[in-house]
């Protein structure tokens, strides 16, 4: 696919008009987004590879006791809390983490940058059929539109191309995104039906200091949970509202 776009890109620039300029400033926009995600891959990596560091720092300098931490939480057949065993485990955490990196960041990289490049390239079709003239002598209009076609059908190509790639990885992604939800409403549920289980209790048998007690875990098991990322807040009111 990459052969291709890059043909194409090749055609779109011997082209007469100043067309290819749409898909040069797509390339330069994708290259600039793949850039920019990478870099923000790397410095998630990074926060976490450094977070152990810094705090065993700390705790040293101020003398404290610390039970040190891999970047991120993994289970070893060997004691990882002191030498050699957390070494190992911390360089196995770093390496696994750089391969996930790059790995994510080169997948999303090429998906940002085959559809803005495509984007691109449609820009370039319009721009030839809002230009394109039919009644001119010196130019084929036949010929014109002949070529106006041939460039669409490659496009629609290397777009249905595109999502035939792509499509086992957005639906991995959306399965996984999907499980996580349904675990989170399920938490969330039964949290909130701990309430109801005390209620079903042989609660009036208790004495006056236990049942304060169990009132105390009533009210806790009905307040609202939620889960907040950002701008987006998760709660079991949202969900069943859904």
């Amino acid at each position: 696919m990459m052969s291709s776009l890059r043909n194409l890109y090749k055609k779109s620039k011997d082209r007469k008009s100043k067309d290819y300029n749409y898909v040069t400033r797509a390339n330069t926009l994708a290259s600039r987004l793949s850039r920019s995600y990478l870099i923000s891959c790397s410095c998630t990596g990074l926060y976490f590879m450094l977070g152990p560091i810094l705090k065993i720092i700390t705790n040293k300098l101020r003398s404290v006791t610390y039970i040190r931490e891999l970047p991120m939480p993994m289970k070893f057949p060997f004691n990882t809390e002191n030498s050699p065993g957390y070494e190992i485990g911390f360089v196995y955490t770093a390496v696994f983490t750089t391969i996930v990196v790059v790995y994510a960041s080169a997948i999303d990289g090429l998906f940002i940058s085959f559809a803005i490049n495509l984007r691109g390239h449609f820009q370039a079709l319009q721009h030839d059929i809002r230009k394109a003239v039919y009644n001119d002598t010196k130019v084929d209009p036949q010929a014109t539109i002949i070529s106006l076609v041939d460039y669409h059908v490659e496009l629609l190509s290397l777009s249905k191309q595109l999502r035939l790639i792509y499509m086992p990885i957005v639906f991995g992604q959306f399965l996984i995104t999907s499980l996580q939800v349904g675990v989170i409403i399920y938490q969330m549920f039964t949290s909130f039906e701990i309430g109801v289980a005390l209620q079903l209790s042989d609660w009036h048998l208790a004495t006056p200091h236990q049942r304060r007690s169990l009132a105390f875990i009533m009210l806790r098991s009905q307040k609202k949970v939620v889960i907040k990322a950002g701008f987006y807040e998760a709660s079991l009111a949202n969900f069943l509202a859904v």
